[in-house]
């Protein structure tokens, strides 16, 4: 199974979950500047992934919380920086 970069997480919209798959088809670079087209829509870029049950319902969760924005995982309106990403996913890993 495919797996997702930092970048592509950061660029997830709530209409990128479709049922039980993400539409992988944007990230975020390390500038925070939202890039539309990824790897040419190569087979390892634009993409669906399928997602866990478990995931489903984190995301539900999430969405409970951050329902006014478009994207999924932000802060003060934007796509959380890389540096703040990576410390948040490493809390939830220590837990």
């Amino acid at each position: 199974m495919a797996a997702c970069i930092i970048g592509e997480l950061k660029g997830l919209r709530w209409d990128d979950v479709s049922g039980n798959f993400l539409h992988i088809q944007r990230f975020v670079d390390d500038k925070n500047k939202i890039i539309e087209d990824i790897k040419g829509h190569a087979s390892e870029g634009k993409r669906y992934m399928p997602l866990k049950l478990k995931a489903n319902e984190i995301l539900k969760q999430i969405y409970s919380l951050n329902s006014e924005s478009h994207y999924i995982f932000i802060r003060n309106g934007q796509p959380l920086a890389t540096v703040t990403f990576n410390r948040r996913l490493k809390k939830c890993c220590e837990e």
